[in-house]
């Protein structure tokens, strides 16, 4: 078995809901850390599980919908 493995961080904001929590219902920031792991059986012609490229632009533009966004306003 191959593994590819990717990771980045990013911060979001987010506020708790359905009851008296604080300072933690007002708006406030976490840093996250998201990891994308791939395995497959077998390496391509060129000794790749798949082009890691095109693994780290999909991770970017998911970032990019939720980096510096408020989470309880995303779906």
């Amino acid at each position: 078995m191959f593994c590819l493995s990717v990771a980045r961080t990013f911060t979001a904001y987010h506020f708790l809901i359905g009851g008296d929590w604080g300072k933690e219902n007002e708006t406030h920031s976490h840093d996250y850390r998201v990891e994308v792991l791939l395995e497959g059986p077998a390496l391509d012609r060129h000794g790749y599980l798949t082009d890691i490229v095109d693994v780290e632009a999909g991770l970017e533009k998911t970032l990019a919908a939720y980096g510096q966004k408020t989470l309880n306003d995303l779906p």
